[in-house]
């Protein structure tokens, strides 16, 4: 685990403070990038987010993370598993926090409407006090 400082003033010769001066970004990494192909898509049988239940509390009280971000989902499981109740667990002892997912990579609009069909948020983008976000058109 790093902890960096967003911004510094090499990298902003205007000196300004930005929307969050001081903040500093707290990253887990998963341990997937292949060691010598390209950074493609990931297998997911060797991805590994480890224990939500922990780093969630350790980003927060040994880093002072409010804000969470996992941008990492499962294909074709939207339903409630351990890492999704982990969050809710988390989000209702720490009220002054917020866990941000993304809905998955593997959304369907098979009837063509243009709206993604029912099942296509993969956990733990399932958890009930989370924000879940999703693009589409990629």
């Amino acid at each position: 685990m790093r902890r960096r400082v967003p911004s510094t003033t090499e990298g902003n010769p205007f000196l300004l403070d930005g929307v969050a001066p001081g903040a500093l970004l707290v990253a887990f990494d998963a341990q997937i990038t292949p060691p010598v192909v390209n950074c493609g898509d990931p297998n997911p049988g060797i991805f590994n987010v480890g224990n939500i239940a922990l780093s969630l509390p350790e980003a927060y009280d040994a880093h002072d993370a409010r804000i969470t971000n996992f941008s990492w989902g499962s294909a074709g499981d939207n339903s409630y598993t351990g890492n999704a109740s982990a969050i809710d667990s988390f989000l209702l002892s720490h009220p002054d926090a917020m866990v941000f997912v993304s809905a998955g990579n593997s959304g369907e609009d098979v009837d063509n409407d243009g709206i993604q069909d029912r099942g296509s948020i993969g956990t733990p983008a399932t958890a009930k006090n989370s924000v879940t976000m999703g693009a589409s058109g990629n």
